[in-house]
């Protein structure tokens, strides 16, 4: 075991949003932190790049008994906005989010239940009341919709460099380099580096960096932003999820353009997130301009302005991995956060905190061992 000082120590390796919010919390409370990103937090390979992420409640098909992941969003929507009004900087958008229910018995009357159990603010309207809230809008072939008014969207860039910004306020340092494991300690570029604890945050690497041991896949998404009048503008325009056509989106924020994705079930194309070329897949931009003609007639024709690509970490049942890789409880791996992972940032930082700490003990779902592919 290796002590600065009085202070215990950690390495984190990775400084996309989870890394970046487990160091931001180690370093507040007092332990000596050191950050390994192989390249800028939030670079283009990374999954926490671009403008935007949507921060919801619903998670209509959670199958944790305590709804964790329902409970972890709602922490961190305050965390947010208190790590927002601490730096001086609108981390959070609170535009809210309108699911589009083509369904009475789908994903969002099974969120529903379980934001009424959490007593979490949520309100069925008939389909027509969507014309409140888009300037053109179709909604004939919906059964209702679910209005989250807490839910919106954060500015995903600035939300990491704040983190890592805060992280180093309270003496964290940040190095650049190729990290791998090591029986000694961690390798950066050949220097074997030691601490107390090691938590590997590395996205789309960690089955690579740990063979056998994480399982996941790396898939890519491609994420479109048209040009839009002013009208189409968040805030005011909550983002919008129509789970039915696999899609989702909202206004121009911020000036980036009208975004708009189509993610298919199975995740999309899987790649190798140091092979792959970032270009969106063959057709895709023509399956989104039929979705977004579909639901918003206006845009039909909109010119687009950028397209990129979301990389997504899957795991074979979509859950987390907060685990320890061993019986030492030393290197920990945390990582899996699919699609809907960004937000759950700063709670899931506190999470891990506390279970270096003693304070939590770590959760089966969240472990290692070998997952159902159903």
């Amino acid at each position: 075991m290796v002590r600065t000082g009085d202070h215990p120590s950690v390495i984190v390796v990775g400084a996309g949003v989870f890394g970046a919010s487990v160091a931001a919390v180690l370093a507040e409370r007092g332990w000596a932190v050191q950050i390994l990103e192989m390249s800028a937090p939030g670079h283009e390979r990374s999954s926490s790049h671009d403008a935007s992420r949507l921060l919801r409640m619903s998670h209509g098909d959670e199958d944790l008994p305590d709804l964790w992941y329902t409970r972890s969003a709602l922490n961190s929507r305050e965390l947010w906005l208190e790590i927002g009004a601490d730096e001086g900087c609108d981390l959070f958008v609170p535009c809210g989010a309108l699911w589009l229910a083509r369904s009475a018995n789908g994903f969002e009357s099974r969120s529903e239940k379980d934001l009424a159990a959490l007593q979490i603010p949520a309100e069925r309207l008939d389909p027509a009341e969507a014309q409140r809230f888009f300037p053109d809008v179709f909604y004939g072939d919906l059964d209702f919709l679910l209005y989250e008014p807490l839910a919106g969207v954060l500015r995903a860039r600035a939300c990491v460099s704040t983190l890592i910004s805060r992280a180093k306020r309270y003496g964290a340092v940040l190095r650049t380099g190729r990290v791998v494991p090591d029986p000694a300690g961690s390798q950066l570029d050949g220097e074997i580096l030691m601490a107390d604890r090691v938590v590997w945050a590395c996205g789309p690497w960690l089955s690579a960096l740990f063979p056998g041991l994480v399982e996941l896949r790396s898939v890519k998404q491609s994420v479109f932003y048209f040009g839009v009048e002013p009208q189409w503008s968040t805030p005011p325009l909550p983002a919008w999820l129509d789970d039915g056509a696999d899609s989702y989106g909202l206004g121009d924020l911020d000036g980036s353009g009208f975004k708009a994705v189509h993610a298919p079930p199975d995740g999309g194309p899987e790649i190798d997130p140091d092979g792959v070329e970032r270009f969106h897949e063959p057709g895709s931009l023509d399956r989104t301009r039929k979705i977004l003609g579909h639901r918003f007639p206006p845009l039909a024709t909109a010119d687009l302005v950028t397209a990129r690509v979301c990389q997504y970490e899957l795991t074979p049942d979509q859950h987390f991995i907060v685990a320890p890789t061993d019986n030492t409880q030393t290197d920990w791996v945390v990582g899996g956060g699919s699609g809907h992972g960004f937000k759950h940032g700063p709670a899931l930082g506190n999470y891990v905190a506390d279970l270096l700490e003693g304070r939590e003990r770590p959760r089966p779902a969240f472990g290692l061992s070998r997952r159902c592919h159903e």
